[in-house]
């Protein structure tokens, strides 16, 4: 099911009036909810990624169709990593299937933000990125996207899958995936912030969703634990 916030609706008629040629500007859409899909287990497909590939300067991340991977789009092109039956990453890189979770936003343009400080933690650049977006005269109170690109100290993703699990619980379908651990390395983050959507698509103890790219040939994985230097770049949207 495909769940738009009624505010987005309204800014995007009075976009319309206002003339604007940027369809999608300004908005974040959400394809499923995380409480259902990890409580109740639905984990059938809510969006057909096909339907995405017309979308201009389209940003997302999620879940493939039956948590059986994860996805990441950037400016239109897409990473999907699954794990196969050796248990080894595999990165694909078209829309075609399905999505039981999936946010997405058309960003056009960036600004960059260098971070001046250490981060620790999730937590702590949960509420960094909430600081210079305010600085960057963006509406905190609205859902945005985010990147981060440069050296990160430490970072900890996983991959899910369950179809290689060994029950239907969510803890099982994570273990069956592949955790993985980087160490000063170049990385890309795409993440979304919002404080009205825990559960729906945050986790119920955070503002963010985050999703990273990493390696030589690169593989997708949620972010699970981050720490990083001063001078790592946020982006944020230009206008939005």
């Amino acid at each position: 099911m495909k769940h738009i916030y009624q505010y987005s609706i309204i800014l995007l008629l009075l976009s319309a009036c206002q003339g604007t040629n940027e369809e999608g500007a300004g908005l974040v859409q959400h394809y499923g909810v995380l409480r259902e899909i990890m409580m109740e287990l639905k984990l059938e497909a809510n969006v057909d990624l096909a339907d995405l590939s017309t979308n201009k300067n389209l940003y997302a991340l999620g879940a493939l169709e039956g948590l059986s991977g994860e996805l990441m789009i950037l400016d239109g092109k897409a990473y999907k990593t699954s794990i196969d039956e050796q248990g080894e990453k595999v990165t694909e890189h078209n829309l075609a299937g399905g999505a039981s979770l999936l946010v997405a936003a058309q960003v056009a343009e960036w600004q960059e933000v260098p971070i001046g400080k250490a981060i620790e933690n999730l937590g702590e650049l949960e509420a960094e990125i909430k600081a210079l977006a305010k600085q960057k005269g963006l509406d905190v109170n609205r859902p945005f996207p985010f990147m981060l690109t440069g050296m990160v100290t430490y970072l900890k993703s996983h991959v899910i899958n369950a179809p290689g699990a060994s029950e239907r619980s969510h803890e099982a379908f994570k273990q069956s995936g592949v955790i993985s651990e980087v160490r000063e390395e170049e990385s890309t983050i795409l993440g979304f912030y919002s404080e009205q959507h825990r559960a729906v698509f945050t986790h119920h103890n955070s503002f963010m969703h985050a999703h990273v790219l990493t390696g030589a040939q690169p593989n997708v994985g949620h972010v699970d634990e981050l720490k990083i230097e001063p001078g790592i770049i946020l982006k944020l949207p230009k206008t939005w």
